[in-house]
Parts: C-alpha cells; sequence; structure tokens
C-alpha cells in the first residue's frame, strides 16, 4: 500500500497492488476528525477529506475497514491502520547500522539514507597508519576530535540521488561503494561525512536567490586539512547561516549550519578495514 498527502489541500491517495472494485468503497475508510469521500480508479482509491487540515496537525491515521474489495472480490483480510505524515519531513541524512571495523570483502558498500534531498556531499578524510596512536589519545575509535593534526582530506563528491519529488520526500535508503577506498588505505581510518545545503533540497523555496551557502573547498592532501575550522566557526553578524531564530527552517541557510542541526545536516562515520 502507497499513501500520498498533496500537501495544502483535502487530498489523499491509497495505492493499492490490485485494481478496486469501485462499489466496495463506501464507508470503508475512517479519518477521526473528518467526514472522506472517497471513490476508485483501477488501484488508487482517492480521498476527499472534506476539509484541509490545520497547520498544526503534522499526520493523519487513516483505517481501512475489510468492506474494501478487489475488482475480483477479494476482501481485505484485516482492518489496515496507517499514520500518514502530512507536513513534509525537513531535509536530513543518516547513517544505516553501527560499527567501525569492517571485513576485508572484494566489494564494501555502506548504506545510508535521506529525505527531501536530490543530492548530497560525500568528504573522505584518511586518519594516518603513523598518527592513529595521536588519534586514539583524544578519540574514540568513532570520534572526530583534533582532526587536522592527524591525518588528511581525501576527496569530496557529490551524489546524485535521483529527481522524484513523490519519492525524495520519504526516507530513501542508498549505497555508497568504499570498495577501493577502503582497499587502497588499509591500516587507515577514514572517515567519510555526509553534507548537503539548500540546494541540494527538494524544496522549491530552497532554489530560490540568494544562492545557497556552500562548504569551503577542500585543502591540500598535505596536512593542511579542511577537517580542522570552517566556514561555520566564523560567525559573522548580519549573516543568515548564524541566524538562531530560522534554525529549524529548511528555506534558509541556518539550518544548514551543523553548529545548530549536525546531526540532521552533517553526519560522518569512521571505519576501519582490516582481514
Amino acid at each position: 500500500l502507497q499513501t500520498r498527502y498533496l500537501p495544502g489541500t483535502n487530498h489523499l491517495e491509497l495505492r493499492f497492488s490490485d485494481p478496486l472494485d469501485p462499489a466496495s468503497v463506501r464507508d470503508q475508510v475512517l479519518i477521526p476528525g473528518f467526514s472522506p469521500k472517497v471513490w476508485a480508479n483501477g488501484p488508487l482509491l482517492s480521498v476527499d477529506l472534506g476539509r484541509v487540515p490545520s497547520t498544526e496537525q503534522e499526520s493523519l491515521s487513516v483505517t481501512l475497514l475489510t468492506g474494501l474489495a478487489t475488482s475480483k472480490g477479494i476482501h481485505l483480510p484485516r482492518k489496515i491502520q496507517e499514520t500518514i505524515p502530512i507536513r513534509p519531513l525537513p531535509p536530513q541524512a543518516r547513517w544505516v547500522g553501527e560499527g567501525e571495523i569492517l571485513p576485508l570483502r572484494d566489494r564494501l558498500t555502506l548504506p545510508f539514507e535521506t529525505v527531501g534531498l536530490r543530492s548530497i556531499q560525500v568528504t573522505a578524510f584518511a586518519i594516518r597508519e603513523h598518527r592513529m596512536g595521536q588519534f586514539l589519545q583524544v578519540n574514540p575509535l568513532s570520534g572526530g576530535e583534533e582532526l587536522a593534526r592527524v591525518g588528511r582530506s581525501l576527496w569530496r563528491k557529490t551524489l546524485e540521488l535521483g529527481n522524484d519529488p513523490v519519492q525524495l520526500n520519504r526516507w530513501q535508503r542508498h549505497h555508497l561503494d568504499l570498495s577501493d577506498l577502503l582497499r587502497n588505505h588499509r591500516g587507515e581510518i577514514i572517515r567519510i561525512t555526509l553534507s548537503f545545503h539548500r540546494g541540494n533540497t527538494t524544496l522549491t523555496c530552497a532554489q530560490s536567490a540568494p544562492p545557497p551557502i556552500q562548504e569551503e573547498p577542500l585543502r591540500d592532501a598535505d596536512g593542511n586539512s579542511s577537517q580542522g575550522s570552517s566556514f561555520w566557526d566564523n560567525w559573522e553578524p548580519g549573516n543568515p547561516a548564524f541566524d538562531w531564530s530560522e534554525r529549524n527552517n529548511p528555506c534558509c541557510d541556518a539550518y544548514y549550519n551543523p553548529n545548530f542541526n549536525g546531526d540532521r545536516v552533517r553526519v560522518s562515520r569512521n571505519f576501519l578495514c582490516t582481514n
């Protein structure tokens, strides 16, 4: 069952795997606080809520009753309850799973998930093998403190995630192939950072002028690492990226400031490949 709410409207869509019997859908959809009218067209069940939900409401609780049937007369085996978000989730990224030590394999892919993003920046940083002791003096294996003195930046790439806003505005899983990277840096800790700015999102408001504030280019890989201080560490009066009052507004640059929303907009994970 796929569900879709059209933001700012009174319309809801539920898509089934099989065509529905139009005569079976009446009074088979319950939504507390609403008097829905429903009609079926093939596998698509359209719902008119009767009014637009209030701006404070974040989701709809939908119950499908067993009288609902396919065009072949097959009824739902049980009552189905779905919670459908009606307020879009803000752009976010997160890693899937835990652990820092990876077994050596021919192919190593790491899963991560995003919502509200068309693309994302992936940055690779290597902690030198001969600096491992220095790194572990101030960090656990998963840490990220004082990196500029123990490692170097390798590269930053932009990864395209798709162009379907309906799908991209739900949590989507992706896989990052790190086979060559970990194989070429065996014995070193590789720190992968997922980050994004306003221009990477699916939000229409976020694409408007002025241009989004982006991360500084990576410096050279001979010790002058961008993993030290960055643009985000240098507060400037009047700069919209440092406007605390807009930190929860994804249409503004302040939302993408990792000092405000680091657990959403800039997530890092360390990996060590071993036999």
